[in-house]
């Protein structure tokens, strides 16, 4: 009697393949944590590269991008506003001259900021349509960028400078408007430009990883002179940024990866 031979993977075959896929899968993940961890640093770079931009152009012209009163500006070729209150009046702090009580709105000198930059050549950017009226004459997402830079890591976030209590921050935000004639951004309600689990490495990375203390900070509006409190925040779950856990940490335990966070960053000026 021919037995006919049956062919077929022995166990030590089939233990080569699992090791081979497992090796496979963890180089995958392997990777994108490095993508990950690259995106993360990459927006921490933009920003630095805005804050001593911003720096280098006050020690060529005496006075800061967007804020350089309208007199110097011109004496330099550089875009100006009507030199009065938010409008290039030279008092060192980013406003929109617009109608908003704390003038946080994108226009003025929150967009001369974008355009004196790119004139003067401390940034790689194109801003060169925003002049320096009281707010922009725009009302969709499509024309916000050409105001605004956007996030490094994620297209759908910008960047947008406003000095809030005499101070001038980097407001790191997914707007889906600016309202015409007051330049006031609309940003959609429980959502950001940035997950939890983001939000907390640039934190860490660049500060001390809290929410409501230091240099970064979680936030609700663009309005707001203090960072997300536990008072205003749910209980961790999916698009929370902020927990009302004791400490008020990042939501980093229940939808951690979910784009819910927004950051108000302080700048260097």
């Amino acid at each position: 009697m021919q037995h006919t031979k049956k062919s077929g993977f022995t166990l030590v075959e089939l233990a080569i393949v699992l090791v081979i896929i497992g090796l496979i899968v963890g180089g995958v993940l392997v990777g994108q944590d490095l993508i990950k961890a690259a995106e993360i640093r990459a927006t921490a770079t933009q920003i630095e590269k805005y804050n001593t931009a911003a720096t280098a152009f006050r020690t060529k012209y005496d006075g800061y991008p967007g804020d350089l009163i309208s007199t110097r500006a011109t004496t330099f070729g550089l875009a100006a506003g009507a030199g009065t209150d938010g409008l290039s009046d030279g008092d060192g702090v980013l406003e929109n001259g617009g109608t908003l009580a704390d003038k946080s709105g994108v226009g003025g000198e929150s967009t001369l900021f974008w355009v004196h930059l790119t004139q003067a050549q401390f940034i790689p950017d194109a801003f060169t349509t925003a002049t320096g009226t009281v707010a922009v004459a725009a009302a969709n997402v499509a024309a916000i960028a050409t105001f605004l830079p956007t996030l490094k890591i994620r297209e759908s976030g910008f960047i947008h400078t406003a000095g809030i209590n005499g101070r001038n921050f980097f407001y790191l935000s997914n707007p889906t408007a600016i309202i015409v004639t007051t330049g006031a951004l609309t940003e959609a309600a429980s959502s950001g430009t940035l997950t939890p689990i983001e939000a907390e490495n640039i934190d860490a990375k660049v500060d001390d990883g809290g929410t409501n203390t230091g240099i970064i900070r979680a936030y609700d509006d663009l309005v707001d002179a203090t960072a997300e409190t536990a008072a205003t925040n749910a209980a961790p779950a999916a698009g929370v940024c902020v927990s009302n856990a004791a400490g008020i940490p990042y939501n980093l335990t229940v939808g951690g990866d979910t784009v819910a966070c927004r950051l108000r960053w302080r700048a260097s000026f």
